[in-house]
């Protein structure tokens, strides 16, 4: 029986011919090897596409094509089976069904042409692009849940981010099976396999911290962040990790009471959360839980077609500055992350004939007033047990009389009767001297930079 590896079809499925090789699909001119039927590969502007199969026939991969024939020749394959020529010189002009494969994506068919591969590490020897094209091709297999339980990460060939999703995609789901793309997994299938129980242990995890070094805590945080209990093999690591899975947790928590005073929804990604609103000076937001990958995200914003700030909680504030200004992006003043317990929060006298105005609700309003005037404000929002300031404003004129302490108070004593136990807050320079005035300590500096002069 003869075996076909390639099959061209319509948009709608149906089969034009069968070839058994295929050459040059990354160029303008691609040959079909061994076609059974060539005289249906009429011209054509309409969708075409070339399946790459399994020897079982099960669909590998889809690259699209153009017909347009320019010559048809006996084939070296089989008497009466022929090679066909096709002129691709048109493909970015005609619609076509599939993506133009890298040369790389070659060796990941010819890895998987016997089926699903039922070894570990054989995308090991490829490189970062044979690698992304290998998990391309295990999108399209069945989807395997993980089952609770410890699974053993084999770390020793995770020398890029291709190589580190892969190794973990092996120990969860086995081999020749993916959670999604390397660059979402969290957002694709995480409502399914973030499920309790799940203990990774992993074995050679120098490899990649020293390889992508942001890339690796930024994932190893998020997978402890939903749930996943993860074992390094070194003692650093573990307490280097643990370090940012704490200030990830702390920044979590500060982004849901902000993101409420502000009423904005925030999206959650691998390791930062973005927002998109109309606020002064930026329409998108990324605020980093913590100083894993900032040079790949001061890049994007850099990048980025619109306005948009950059927010790095972080215990290395000069360097994330010095990647910053490296990325082209302008850093504005910093600021300090904080907090502190609720229950004993300094309760200030407020100024002679000062009146207080208060507004409940889940993000709860403190005005306070002066002979009819209103002279300092703020918000405190309200998420379980946190609290967050915002906003806290005194004016000109009136500043330095204790003011925006009683604003804070009052706030606080409001936000307590709600429930809360605990306050976070990113603090600029004149916030900062009133919350070490009142008790408040150090969690990180906070570096914001933006794509443009925007206010920060």
């Amino acid at each position: 029986m003869r075996l076909f590896g390639y099959e061209v079809v319509r948009g709608g499925g149906e089969v034009l011919t069968r070839a058994t090789d295929v050459e040059g699909l990354s160029g303008d001119v691609v040959t079909l090897i061994g076609c059974d039927t060539p005289y249906r590969l009429l011209p054509c502007d309409s969708g075409v596409a070339l399946r790459v199969l399994d020897r079982d026939g099960r669909v590998l991969d889809l690259a699209g094509i153009v017909l347009d024939v320019v010559s048809v020749v006996p084939s070296a394959a089989g008497e009466d089976l022929s090679d066909v020529v096709l002129d691709q010189s048109r493909r970015d002009e005609v619609p076509v069904l599939g993506h133009r494969p890298p040369p790389a994506a070659r060796e990941v068919w010819r890895l998987w042409r016997e089926g699903v591969p039922a070894e570990r590490n054989l995308w090991a020897p490829l490189g970062s692009e044979g690698r992304r094209w290998w998990n391309e091709v295990a999108l399209r297999t069945p989807h395997v849940h993980p089952s609770a339980g410890v699974h053993v990460v084999d770390g020793t060939y995770a020398t890029d981010e291709h190589g580190l999703h892969l190794a973990l995609c092996e120990a969860l789901v086995g081999p020749g099976h993916s959670l999604g793309e390397a660059y979402s997994i969290t957002p694709v299938r995480e409502n399914w396999w973030f499920l309790p129980g799940i203990e990774l242990v992993w074995q050679a995890a120098e490899v990649a911290y020293e390889a992508v070094p942001d890339h690796f805590l930024g994932l190893l945080k998020y997978l402890r962040r939903n749930g996943v209990a993860v074992k390094l093999s070194t003692a650093e690591l573990e307490r280097r990790l643990e370090l940012c899975v704490e200030l990830g947790v702390l920044v979590d928590r500060w982004v849901a009471g902000w993101s409420r005073a502000e009423s904005l929804e925030p999206h959650p990604l691998l390791d930062n959360w973005h927002v998109w609103a109309d606020l002064p000076g930026r329409r998108e937001e990324r605020i980093l839980a913590g100083d894993a990958n900032v040079v790949a995200h001061a890049e994007d914003v850099r990048l980025s077609f619109v306005p948009t700030r950059l927010t790095v909680p972080t215990t290395v504030p000069d360097e994330v500055t010095r990647v910053a200004e490296k990325a082209g992006l302008v850093v504005h003043d910093r600021q300090t992350f904080l907090r502190r317990g609720l229950f004993d929060h300094p309760k200030p006298r407020p100024p002679e004939g000062c009146s207080v105005r208060v507004t409940p609700g889940e993000v709860i309003e403190v005005v306070a007033s002066l002979g009819g005037e209103d002279v300092a404000s703020g918000l405190i929002a309200v998420v379980g047990e946190d609290a967050v300031p915002h906003r806290l404003r005194t004016k000109p004129g009136h500043r330095g009389r204790g003011l925006g302490s009683l604003v804070m108070n009052v706030l606080v004593e409001e936000a307590v009767r709600a429930g809360a136990q605990e306050g976070l807050v990113f603090a600029n320079a004149d916030g900062l001297r009133l919350c070490r005035k009142l008790g408040w300590y150090r969690i990180s500096d906070v570096v914001i930079a933006s794509n443009g002069e925007g206010e920060a």
